[in-house]
């Protein structure tokens, strides 16, 4: 995007910017396709809910969802939509954090952002139930921003049955 800005300016100063500018700006529109086709290859995960039928939290909130107002909005404004959770082992705050990502369809094209974290009063019990294994979020509900509110997501993590009997 920037090298398509520097460059059409220098369409109209001199012979030579206006080769160096028509260069400029069909490297950057080259380098904007190679992007957008590599968002385009992207596709959510698909994974059958008879895969996770243990529910290990209902009706979470993502904490630090304000933080990320930008993506939050328009993951909340879209109709296709999912998230997905990723365990933070190094996070300092909290070695049991797990992150909340957002995925939404925006233009035909799959975008997929950080909107915050499982709240730390579930990471705890999550861990001990379910330490190293998989597990998905479902949404519940979402809030879309308005003056006063942020845009708020509410969602459950479920888990595949425990091995061995247990």
């Amino acid at each position: 995007m920037v090298r398509i800005l520097i460059g059409l300016p220098l369409l109209f100063v001199f012979p030579v910017g206006t080769v160096l500018g028509i260069a400029l700006v069909l490297w950057g529109l080259f380098a904007l396709s190679r992007k957008q086709k590599e968002v385009e290859d992207w596709h959510p995960p698909t994974s059958k809910a008879r895969d996770f039928p243990r529910q290990l939290v209902a009706d979470a909130h993502v904490a630090g969802i304000s933080k990320h107002f930008g993506y939050a909005s328009q993951f909340v404004a879209s109709k296709e939509r999912y998230l997905e959770l990723e365990r933070e082992p190094s996070n300092p705050h909290d070695h049991h954090a797990i992150k909340v990502f957002g995925a939404w369809k925006a233009y035909g094209s799959w975008v997929r952002a950080h909107l915050g974290y499982v709240p730390r009063e579930f990471t705890g019990e999550i861990h001990s139930q379910h330490p190293d294994g998989p597990f998905r979020a479902t949404i519940d509900r979402v809030f879309l921003p308005d003056d006063e509110k942020n845009p708020g997501v509410r969602f459950s993590i479920w888990a595949p049955e425990k091995s061995g009997g247990v």
